[in-house]
């Protein structure tokens, strides 16, 4: 068994599509099929999917490229908004954090959703990542040019809890608190001092843990 690629011509639509098969992806360690459509002729695609004996498990989970590299009318008829967090946030180590609107405790709706394809519990935490308020980096400052701004996404929610672990890095390392502290450390700590949102179940494939509070990971602390 060996990794190929096979190409499907569809002579009288002139569109092609070519399949490669990585029988173990160097990531995952699971078998990953991508398929590339060339010139594709508009309408609704179908792809059937059979599996093959001596699959462990069986089943099969299917994604389309992030929105800059497809075209917007491109989607899945019938689609699945959880299991959507994508490398690098699917993995084990890190922190991966989800966003929300900190002004109505709604939910960021371009906020990729957990868990992961085998039901470990991401994201993590939740923090503010619409219309955020703080400091905008700017390559030569201006004059007329402010130096905060606003922005949205959960590359904002990942910024502001990056300050917070910053912070209890600070605590632990550089004041000798905790001199071992490690990732599972911080992880924890971020987790136990976690705001909830009313009338939702934790962990949750949204909201992983909470929302992210400084302050409440250190009250847990000074309370134990």
């Amino acid at each position: 068994v060996r990794d190929n690629r096979e190409e499907l011509q569809f002579v009288f639509e002139g569109s092609r599509v070519v399949i490669d098969n990585y029988v173990v992806d160097s990531y995952s360690g699971d078998q990953l099929v991508v398929l590339k459509f060339i010139n594709p002729t508009s309408g609704i695609w179908t792809v059937r999917v059979r599996e093959t004996s001596g699959i462990i498990g069986g089943g099969f989970d299917a994604w389309l490229p992030i929105q800059e590299f497809r075209n917007s009318r491109t989607i899945f008829v019938r689609s699945d908004p959880n299991v959507t967090i994508c490398s690098p946030g699917n993995g084990e180590g890190g922190i991966t954090v989800a966003g929300y609107n900190h002004t109505n405790n709604a939910l960021y709706v371009n906020s990729g959703r957990g868990y992961t394809r085998k039901g470990r519990i991401k994201p993590d935490v939740t923090a503010p990542s619409v219309e955020v308020y703080g400091a905008f980096a700017i390559g030569r400052r201006v004059r007329e040019e402010s130096l905060f701004t606003t922005r949205s996404g959960s590359s904002v929610g990942a910024a502001l809890t990056a300050g917070g672990v910053a912070l209890i890095m600070e605590w632990g390392l550089v004041d000798g608190n905790n001199p071992g502290m490690s990732l599972q450390v911080i992880k924890q700590m971020l987790i136990r001092g976690t705001d909830k949102v009313a009338d939702t179940e934790y962990p949750n494939p949204s909201w992983g843990w909470g929302v992210v509070d400084i302050l409440g990971s250190f009250d847990v602390i000074r309370n134990s």
